[in-house]
């Protein structure tokens, strides 16, 4: 994730992911991308990318923004989703790639309160650090029982405790 700091990108780990590092502080074992939702620019954005991630591919994906992978990225079919967003008065909105974004959820792109993405934390996620949202409003708007249920099954304590502590360091 320093590729985004480096580039002064401002991003969080972004639905999955940011599950996945609140809840376990790594990916989750069967999913196979990490979600990022970046706010800024379109054009600064993809040319940050292709600057610090040269030998992989960039490529828009289904109009929800950037798809990552290549040789130093892809490892075992993972890859990295970019969720472009802007900010615009008291929300923040996806506007993905020339003005085109979809939600999974309905056929509106995703409008959040800038509260579920502003001010952000530093959290373990798996042998590094990423940031995620100090709210929790983001979770609590797209799962439900996120706290108690992990996949089909109840959480164990380790689980819990990163629940429990914010999983931040």
């Amino acid at each position: 994730m320093s590729d985004f700091d480096k580039f002064d990108l401002e991003y969080i780990l972004y639905r999955g992911s940011q599950l996945a590092a609140r809840r376990h502080g790594y990916i989750m074992e069967w999913d196979k991308d990490v979600d990022i939702l970046v706010i800024g620019d379109q054009q600064k954005i993809e040319s940050s990318l292709q600057r610090a991630l040269p030998n992989a591919w960039v490529r828009q994906r289904d109009g929800l923004g950037y798809a990552i992978g290549g040789s130093k990225v892809r490892i075992d079919d993972y890859y990295i989703d970019i969720w472009v967003y802007k900010i615009e008065g008291n929300e923040a909105f996806c506007y993905g790639i020339r003005g085109s974004c979809a939600d999974w959820y309905s056929s509106k792109p995703p409008r959040h309160p800038i509260s579920f993405i502003r001010p952000s934390k530093l959290v373990k996620f798996g042998p590094t650090f990423a940031k995620i949202p100090v709210s929790d409003g983001m979770l609590n708007t797209y799962y439900t029982n996120w706290r108690t249920k992990c996949g089909n099954k109840k959480c164990t304590s380790v689980e819990q405790n990163y629940i429990n502590t914010g999983a931040s360091r």
